[in-house]
């Protein structure tokens, strides 16, 4: 996706440490998720809470990869 990857291009320009653009990058990509999660259920015709469980559930698979990653790499 392209806003994950324009964090990373960041980092490789000297906008951002190499550190700061993945961490970036990992953020930007759980809450593209989250967005995915409320569009999916926008689409199913789910009411206004529902969306928001949707995203939040999607969005929390994201959350657990970072988690991961700062326990494999620390």
């Amino acid at each position: 996706m392209l806003p994950p990857a324009a964090a990373l291009l960041m980092g490789m320009i000297g906008i951002l440490s190499d550190a700061a653009a993945t961490w970036l990058s990992l953020w930007v990509s759980v809450m593209a998720l989250a967005v995915l999660g409320y569009i999916a259920y926008s689409r199913k015709g789910a009411k206004w809470w529902m969306r928001i469980v949707g995203a939040l559930s999607t969005a929390s698979f994201g959350v657990v990869i970072i988690i991961a990653k700062a326990v494999v790499t620390h």
